[in-house]
């Protein structure tokens, strides 16, 4: 999957190639075809299901960073009949390959504070609410594990964070929070195998890595990684297959 650029073209356009990038090309989506006829376009986001069947991506035509979301079948070339009118560029699929999770803004705050599910087929208006945070200094949003095992639903703050889960192949459960947030504790959350790693600044101004049964849930539960060290910041981890 990449992005190219044609020479008279002003916006991306998005391609794979089977196997290898010596495969024929197959471009999913010419962003300069869809922009045509707009003063204002922008393509926020896009995911491919899980099997490479189906392209949802979100729009922009006005410039606030309301997006709207389209569904197109790669096999057929053609537009589902699925729309959903207002979300963030912020989606993702669940392994059932026709479930999507998506964030919701508040058309007021332009606060995204909730997360819906659409299933292929249905109209939006039948969308469930999966999750909503309340308190208006929290922004949501919805990623997936490396692993692709797992949908994390965030809440972040300026300084407090908090991540629940659900399993991909699972698209119908209820979110689990893996840590409840407490003022102050920053963190972030990948998998591997049988445990949670999480990133963390409890007790640990430079952060520190720690590990979580993902059966369990809270800190009485974890157990150190990696250690704080005040010599070193670490930013960021990734959980790959291979150890």
């Amino acid at each position: 999957y990449y992005s190219r650029f044609a020479p008279e073209g002003e916006y991306p356009i998005y391609c794979r190639r089977k196997g290898s990038l010596e495969g024929d090309e197959e471009v999913i989506l010419n962003v300069n075809e869809l922009a045509s006829g707009h003063s204002f376009f922008q393509v926020g986001a896009l995911a491919v299901s899980p099997n490479g069947r189906y392209l949802a991506y979100a729009q922009d035509t006005v410039g606030r960073r309301i997006y709207a979301f389209y569904f197109k079948d790669l096999q057929t070339g053609e537009l589902l009949e699925d729309k959903i009118e207002s979300g963030t560029a912020n989606l993702r699929w669940a392994e059932d390959n026709e479930t999507v999770f998506y964030t919701v803004k508040d058309l007021q705050t332009l606060r995204p504070y909730a997360i819906k599910k659409h299933k292929l087929g249905n109209k939006s208006e039948e969308d469930i609410l999966v999750y909503e945070d309340t308190d208006d200094t929290f922004y949501v949003y919805v990623g997936k594990s490396l692993s692709q095992k797992f949908l994390f639903i965030a809440s972040s703050a300026t300084v407090t964070s908090e991540y629940s889960f659900i399993p991909t192949d699972q698209p119908d459960a209820s979110p689990t929070v893996i840590i409840p947030r407490e003022r102050g504790h920053e963190y972030s959350v990948d998998h591997h195998g049988d445990h949670f790693y999480i990133l963390s600044n409890d007790q640990a101004v430079n952060f520190r890595i720690m590990r979580l049964p993902i059966h369990l849930q809270g800190k009485e539960n974890w157990e150190e990684f990696m250690a704080h060290r005040p010599e070193v910041f670490l930013e960021d981890v990734d959980a790959f297959q291979e150890q």
